[in-house]
C-alpha cells in the first residue's frame, strides 16, 4: 500500500511541478517587462525546481519535503525561510533577496578628475602635449 501512495504522489508531484513550474516560467518572461518583482519571482522559480527534484527523489520524506515546497498555498513560507536563511548567511543581502548597499561613506574616496578629450583626442602631439607625460 505504501509503494502504491508514493508512485501516485510522485505522479501526482509531477503534474504540479510541470504546471507550477510554468506559472513560475510565464511570471519569469512578465518580470523582463516590470523586473520589480524580479527577486521574489526568481527565489519561487528556485523553490519549485527544487522541490521538483526532491518529489522525484525515492522515498517518503524528500516526496513530502518537495510537495511541501511546490504547492501554491505552501510555497510563500518556504519563499520566505530560504530569504531568511540567505539574509542570515551573507550579510549584503536584504530581507527581501535583493542586494544591499554600503551606507554612504563607509567605503573609500578616490578622488579623480574627468577629462573629456574626445574631440581634442586626434589632434594633440604627443611630444607638446604636457598631459600626455
Amino acid at each position: 500500500m505504501d509503494t502504491v501512495a508514493l508512485v501516485v504522489l510522485a505522479f501526482g508531484g509531477a503534474w504540479l511541478v510541470r504546471r507550477e513550474g510554468l506559472r513560475a516560467w510565464r511570471r519569469l518572461q512578465s518580470v523582463k517587462r516590470d523586473p520589480q518583482n524580479a527577486g521574489r519571482e526568481v527565489l519561487d522559480a528556485a523553490v519549485i525546481l527544487v522541490g521538483g527534484f526532491l518529489l522525484l527523489t525515492p522515498g517518503f520524506l524528500t516526496a513530502s519535503i518537495g510537495l511541501f515546497m511546490v504547492l501554491p498555498l505552501t510555497r510563500p513560507i518556504t519563499r520566505g525561510w530560504v530569504s531568511t536563511m540567505a539574509a542570515t548567511r551573507s550579510p549584503m543581502m536584504g530581507a527581501t533577496g535583493g542586494v544591499r548597499r554600503p551606507p554612504p561613506g563607509s567605503g573609500d574616496i578616490i578622488e579623480g578628475e574627468i577629462v573629456d578629450d574626445s574631440s581634442e583626442h586626434n589632434s594633440r602631439d604627443p611630444r607638446t602635449d604636457p598631459r600626455l607625460e
